[in-house]
């Protein structure tokens, strides 16, 4: 009995990744069909070390400025769009905002941009301008839009144009009690300020933006090193509990000597007193495929950052600022396009399996330049409109926030046609198995950039058993190219005595399905091909059902509400 408990322990063990494992990229290979492989049931990410998502909101960006695009600010009622902050609030509960955003968060003085407008003064916006602006998405503005869309602040501290001081009197004015001790906290409960009595109690602070590459800096690690190590220690002092973690190396120097060093000379100094590591990856416009940018960068970092965790502020498709994609607006929706939607679903999936990867932030929540999640695009002109339009990847994300909380990531190995797609990843096919972590239910996030359909077979661990399952599916793309949202369906699989199952992608679509039940009945509204005549043709028994049946549901089968399954003169029981 020991040996075989012992056996069984370390089988446990194995199965469960430790915190600091290293981290390996996702096998995929070429293949004749579609094959997801979580037989093995080993577990790459935990359910306690999860993949929150979330958004880079530059102030500027938000608010708008002179030249392309008027932003999403509404100085009538002085807030971003309420249909954004209704989407926000409804699809993102708990997503993580960065402010003051990237660039401009290099020349951003917080002090003028908080209290009465008419005492805020123009400070550099940046962008794709190079205009000046007085701030009206300031930090409070910022703060309450926080609290408004339910949603998690880190900020981004200027540490190039402002001081050591200035970042602890911003950790103050945020974190401080309001105890009669902290003058800048006294300052944010004043009603002309903040008028918040509570400190806003912010975790997470990012130490400046890509300095080794911004016009103005241009920074050596040594120099970024020297101006941090008194800017951490000022803000320590203010609260010894917040998360500071300082910047990788420019995601525009990907794959040079001096990206891999920039981050590790920082490591090297000081790793014991940061909490992780920042960093940017933008993929696919630049050539740099999803599964390169992951593969490659993003798990570098996180290997080289272990035991701490890695913070992805900023990433999207890329622009092709070869072909002149900077200036030809008719570009600019691809990002937010099915095309832009595929990629950030293949970058998020890669994501998924790197453990150390705590936040993937997509760059950026604006209503300027290349990337906008709720702008329409004008039919005429193709070029993004100032009208308020949802766009398919700000739908895929909703549906990827909530599929990947409170879930366990399984090793998947994928197998996968290449038809050209015309994709540098050269492959079609990606996707990952979850698991839910107090229910156990399975499901799987895929996509699939082809221009074809494409049916794909699932391996699953042994403890799925054999049998019929209701399972949803959810996803964003196919016929109507993610135009109306994310689609649904319920559908009968059939898991067979290999533990495997299959499903149909659609073509140039990602998505999740998941299994959430066995032996369940679809009603006549929830079937596809039926008669709704007769009884439910999903309906199953272990074939030994005779006579009528009868179900009813409260609510919808959704994974949180339940069904009553009911029987009428037959003997037995009805599980």
């Amino acid at each position: 009995r020991l040996s075989a408990l012992t056996g069984l322990f370390f089988l446990v063990i194995l199965m469960v990744p430790c915190a600091d494992a290293q981290v390996v990229p996702q096998p995929i290979s070429i293949g004749a069909t579609s094959i997801l492989d979580a037989s093995s049931g080993n577990v790459v990410r935990d359910a306690s070390q999860p993949l929150s998502l979330g958004f880079n909101t530059p102030w500027n960006a938000i608010q708008g400025y002179t030249g392309p695009g008027n932003g999403i600010w509404d100085d009538n009622i002085w807030q971003v769009w309420p249909e954004v902050t209704d989407f926000l609030r409804t699809h993102f509960p708990g997503a993580v905002y960065r402010y003051s955003g990237g660039t401009v968060s290099d020349y951003f003085n917080w002090k003028q941009s908080i209290g009465p407008l008419s005492g805020r003064t123009e400070q550099w916006a940046g962008g794709w301008t190079g205009s000046e602006m007085v701030p009206k998405f300031g930090l409070d503005e910022f703060m309450d839009f926080v609290d408004e869309v339910k949603g998690t602040a880190l900020i981004t501290v200027n540490v190039s144009t402002m001081n050591a001081q200035d970042a602890a009197n911003m950790v103050e004015y945020l974190n401080a009690e309001n105890d009669g001790t902290h003058p800048w906290a006294a300052l944010r409960a004043h009603s002309s300020y903040g008028n918040h009595a509570d400190p806003y109690r912010v975790k997470i602070w990012e130490l400046g933006n890509e300095l080794d590459f911004a016009k103005d800096f241009k920074w050596t690690s040594s120099q970024y090193i020297d101006t941090i190590i008194p800017v951490i220690q000022a803000m320590r002092a203010v609260d010894p509990d917040i998360l500071i973690i300082p910047h990788t190396a420019s995601g525009s120097n990907l794959g040079s000597g001096t990206w891999y060093n920039w981050h590790r000379a920082i490591l090297d100094e000081m790793q014991s007193d940061i909490d992780g590591m920042a960093t940017h990856i933008y993929y696919d416009g630049n050539n740099v495929s999803a599964a390169k940018a992951n593969n490659i960068y993003a798990i570098t970092v996180s290997n080289d950052t272990l035991p701490n965790r890695v913070y992805l502020t900023e990433h999207a498709r890329d622009i092709d600022w070869s072909t002149g994609e900077a200036t030809d607006q008719t570009t600019w929706p691809r990002t937010t396009a099915m095309l832009g939607t595929l990629e950030t679903a293949d970058m998020l999936i890669g994501l998924a399996s790197n453990h150390p990867i705590a936040l993937a932030q997509w760059h950026s929540l604006s209503g300027t330049g290349p990337w906008r999640l709720f702008n329409s695009v004008d039919p005429v002109t193709g070029k993004y409109s100032n009208n308020f339009g949802i766009r398919p990847v700000a739908w895929m994300l909703a549906l990827f926030h909530k599929s990947l909380p409170g879930r366990v990531v399984l090793q998947t190995n994928v197998t996968t046609p290449d038809n050209n797609a015309g994709y540098t990843g050269e492959y079609d096919v990606r996707g990952v198995v979850l698991r839910e972590q107090v229910t156990n239910r399975y499901s799987v996030l895929y996509m699939n950039r082809h221009s074809g359909g494409h049916s794909v077979t699932v391996r699953m661990p042994a403890d799925l058993a054999a049998g019929n399952y209701l399972a949803r599916l959810e996803y964003v793309g196919g016929a109507d190219m993610g135009q109306t949202g994310i689609q649904s369906a319920y559908l009968s699989v059939t898991v067979d005595s290999n533990h495997e199952f299959q499903f149909y992608a659609n073509y140039s679509s990602c998505g999740v399905i998941t299994i959430l039940g066995e032996n369940l009945v679809l009603n006549h509204s929830m079937e596809v091909n039926s008669n709704p005549d007769t009884p439910p043709n999903n309906w199953i028994a272990g074939g030994t059902a005779t006579g009528p049946v009868e179900q009813s549901t409260d609510g919808a089968i959704d994974g949180n509400a339940f069904a009553r399954l009911g029987q009428m003169n037959a003997p037995g029981t009805l599980t």
